[in-house]
């Protein structure tokens, strides 16, 4: 046999298998060993690999000495990646290769990397490198430079640099196996990777395991008794199957319990069912344990950041994101007296927003009188947020520390609650009309003239220095913790109804800049009323170009293309998913806005969405006299009023400063597109959206010619597609120690046929359901029931025609519901799974009482 090639299970001394056959060869090794059913293996040394970057075009490019006296950059990772994948490997590493396919004959191999840093008890490298499956014996020798130039891209470094601080160099084995023809696939945990108890936890699907590990798909989960292997419970996703069934599931957890008893520790098996007969394709220690560095126990939830930002990010909009949040918390923390310090507070994984569970369970056991309990609190308050969250524990060794303690606490906590109650209408109409007034400012300059570093300049002055005054914070933080408080009291105080009693109070205020932005909208559209013709054109209308080529010399037909104009300058910086800096915006996009108009135009006039609200407020009034009349305790009347009075003042402002706060995400994209297109006319990019790929540091670098063309090409291209790998994939809401957690979803449907979320705005409600997934030009006719996946200020004219709204996101405080609740339309949220198992057509009764849905049967007419 060739001598880079080892053939499973081998005589080798145990202490060599770690440096020749690298992490998961040596795992395969010692299962090999014990006589687990691993399918036919060979490794491709480590040695093979230092073969191949010991050619003088790839040596060139490494480093030359550990450790590493600086990290290298991602244009320094991107030349050796260049190097090692694209140049020959040597004559006999390709000779080894070529004796795979006589020693394991197959159509089809998995190439799979085996880091001799990986999988260790303390760091599982989990997810840093590239493994790839369906490889035809024609292709191994490209898949195995794609595995070793994997071992050098920005994750493995960052990875690498948080565990051993880039003080040893890398090396890379390769495992070669011929492809298992699975039925199904998936992951077994012998101990509970979340509270280390002793159940096992198995999850599951059909086919290939590739799907699961990568989070496109939501597994089948069971979990599985340790002592006698019984099946304690299954959870499969909505409209799915389970793959296994509980002769399967036994079977697999006494082959766990086997190998675990055999090796001696807790693992993290990946498995194949084929045939009727199950495979061990990898197995490795659980890294969740007392035992593991720190950089391997963070825990991770998109709970209210799917909210804010549900769909993946591009760079740009990262190195905004990170540092607004960072700095916003990092403010909030200081008034309690605490220091954030280099803690996580946010991250991205699968390309979505996610916030660090660990920093955040650490702010609330520090804080007095919040504690873990009150954990939910800091995520919205929600029932659901509360019930996911206490599915997971940070245990006290894995929290960070932070500066400060009771005492900062305590000294600041004076001057901190007089802020709250000093903090009233007057100050809070200041502070909006002087970030209106800067905001105007600067979206009035005109940026035609500027030079390429003049614009990549004013994006450093926008982005990169970025820095929220103070006082706007306050606004932002302190309307925010007005409404959790008024929640509160109303949920202590009325019981089960409370929220809904919190949410009619809070119906129909005005003042909001986003609802405005509805009504303003709706007015557009009952322009037409009265007017036979300017109602046919407005229907008619393919495009508002179109439209204003010929109706714009026509007395009714200017005064609507004036309206529609004006209605852009001042709400155009709107879209869906507005901080997404790469999305188009409303005055961008006319034609959607015009698609809007033309169905409120078809409701009129007998569906009057302006009509409807105007007598929002008298029904608040209402609801407020026999609120007050509930509470006869004059002290808790007392409260009641005064945290009413404050949420109905600062609510609409807040949401008004978040608005203008998205004008400055607009300005940034108008001043980016800008210099995309210098850019491409320079030669120095291919697409003008190009610049979206860039964070914004990197997209002044490349405008000041601080960085090369090769590179900033290399980073786009692979960013892009990394993008869109992630756009195809299903995030989860927990991501603990770098694994999707076991254990039940969040439950939906209930044994009464109900779907239950989480009560927003009160109403009962009968009609047809429309879903729509994305801000389009899809129309949801007057009267139907929008069913959709969140909601932020770009989704507000969905709303004037909806007769209810249903949200498979949000809680009482994201924007879907401070909107429904201003316009009084009766709303459920959080609702897993609605878009996929509620389909347009189908009848819905909608209770934004109760926070329930049900799906009525076919056939339904009507009561």
């Amino acid at each position: 046999m060739n001598g880079f090639l080892v053939l499973l299970p081998t005589t080798l001394p145990q202490e060599k298998w770690t440096p020749i056959l690298g992490g998961k060869g040596r795992g395969l090794q010692e299962l090999a060993s014990i006589g687990a059913p691993v399918p036919s293996t060979v490794v491709l040394k480590a040695d093979a690999y230092r073969a191949h970057i010991a050619l003088p075009i790839i040596s060139a490019t490494m480093p030359k000495k550990y450790p590493l006296p600086e990290p290298l950059t991602s244009e320094q990772a991107a030349r050796i990646r260049a190097a090692i994948d694209s140049a020959p490997l040597p004559e006999e590493v390709e000779s080894a290769i070529a004796d795979v396919a006589t020693l394991l004959p197959a159509q089809c191999y998995a190439v799979r990397s085996s880091s001799v840093d990986e999988d260790s008890p303390f760091a599982s490298h989990a997810g840093q490198h590239d493994s790839f499956l369906k490889v035809a014996p024609t292709g191994l020798s490209e898949a195995v430079r794609h595995v070793y130039a994997s071992l050098w891209s920005d994750r493995a470094l960052a990875y690498r640099s948080a565990v051993s601080r880039g003080s040893r160099e890398p090396a890379m084995a390769v495992v070669i196996q011929p492809m298992v023809a699975a039925d199904a696939a998936g992951v077994l945990f012998t101990r509970d990777p979340i509270n280390g108890d002793s159940q096992m936890l198995i999850e599951a699907v059909q086919g290939l395991g590739d799907a699961l590990v990568s989070g496109r798909v939501t597994p089948a989960r069971y979990a599985v008794d340790s002592a006698d292997y019984r099946l304690l419970g299954t959870a499969v996703p909505v409209g799915g199957t389970a793959p296994l069934n509980e002769d399967d599931v036994s079977r697999l957890a006494w082959l766990g319990a086997d190998m675990e008893n055999r090796l001696g520790r807790p693992l993290d098996i990946e498995w194949a069912l084929a045939g009727g007969e199950f495979f061990i394709l990898q197995a490795r220690p659980i890294t969740a344990t007392p035992a593991a560095l720190p950089a391997d126990r963070q825990i991770w939830t998109r709970i209210n950041a799917a909210e804010v930002m549900p769909d993946v990010v591009t760079p740009a909009t990262w190195s905004l994101v990170d540092r607004v949040v960072r700095e916003m918390f990092t403010h909030f923390l200081r008034d309690l007296g605490f220091e954030l310090g280099d803690n996580p507070v946010a991250g991205r994984q699968y390309g979505r927003v996610y916030l660090n569970l660990n920093t955040f369970t650490a702010c609330a056991k520090r804080i007095p009188g919040l504690g873990e309990d009150g954990l939910a609190d800091m995520f919205g308050g929600d029932p659901a947020a509360a019930k996911a969250l206490a599915r997971i524990h940070v245990p006290d060794g894995d929290l960070p520390e932070l500066e400060g303690g009771k005492l900062g606490f305590y000294l600041r906590m004076p001057g901190s609650l007089l802020k709250f109650l000093f903090f009233g209408e007057k100050k809070g109409r200041a502070i909006l009309a002087r970030l209106k007034e800067k905001m105007d400012a600067e979206v009035s300059e005109p940026i035609d003239g500027l030079t390429t570093r003049e614009l990549a300049l004013k994006i450093a002055d926008l982005g990169v220095n970025l820095r929220m005054d103070k006082e706007t914070l306050d606004l932002l933080g302190l309307g925010r913790a007005t409404d959790g408080m008024f929640y509160g009291a109303c949920k202590r105080w009325f019981g089960a109804e409370g929220h809904s009693i919190a949410s009619s109070l809070l119906a129909g205020l005005g003042g909001n800049d986003n609802a405005r932005a509805g009504v303003e909208l709706y007015r557009l559209a009952k322009m037409t009323v009265g007017d036979t013709d300017l109602r046919r054109a407005v229907l008619a209308a393919r495009s508002f170009a179109e439209f204003a080529r010929e109706w714009a010399n026509l007395d009714s037909g200017k005064a609507f293309v004036r309206a529609f104009d004006i209605f852009l300058m001042k709400y155009g910086h709107h879209c869906r998913g507005e901080l997404e800096l790469m999305n188009p915006r409303w005055s961008e996009t006319p034609d959607y806005v015009l698609s809007m108009i033309q169905s409120y135009v078809q409701g009129l006039p007998e569906n009057d969405f302006i009509a409807r609200y105007s007598k929002a407020g008298e029904r608040r009034l209402v609801r407020e006299r026999s609120a007050k009349a509930k509470l006869r305790n004059p002290f808790k009347r007392l409260v009641f009023v005064f945290l009413l009075r404050k949420a109905q003042k600062l609510a609409p402002m807040r949401e008004s400063a978040k608005s203008e706060l998205v004008r400055l995400a607009a300005r940034l994209r108008e001043i980016m597109i800008a210099l995309g297109d210098r850019l491409v006319a320079e030669g120095k990019l291919s697409a003008r959206d190009d610049v979206f790929f860039l964070t914004l540091e990197e997209g002044c670098q490349a405008a000041w010619g601080e960085m090369s063309v090769p590179a900033a090409q290399k980073l786009i291209s692979g960013r892009r597609a990394e993008y869109e790998g992630f756009l195809e994939v299903s995030p989860p809401d927990f991501i603990v120690c770098g694994r999707v957690p076991g254990g039940e979803p969040t439950e939906t449907g209930t044994g009464d046929g109900l779907l239950r979320g989480v009560a927003i705005n009160p109403g009962v409600v009968t009609g047809v359901a429309r879903v729509i997934m994305r801000e389009s030009s899809e129309r949801l006719r007057s009267g139907e029931i929008l069913v959709m996946p969140f909601a932020d200020p770009g989704w507000t004219p969905y709303f004037l025609n909806a007769s209810a709204i249903v949200m498979e996101q949000g809680g009482i405080l994201s924007h879907g519901s401070v909107v429904a609740r201003e316009f009084g339309i009766p709303a459920v949220a959080n609702v897993p799974g609605a878009t996929t198992i509620i389909r347009s057509g189908q009848f819905l009764r909608v209770d934004g009482s109760a926070g329930t849905v049900e799906i009525l049967p076919k056939g339904w007419y009507g009561g």
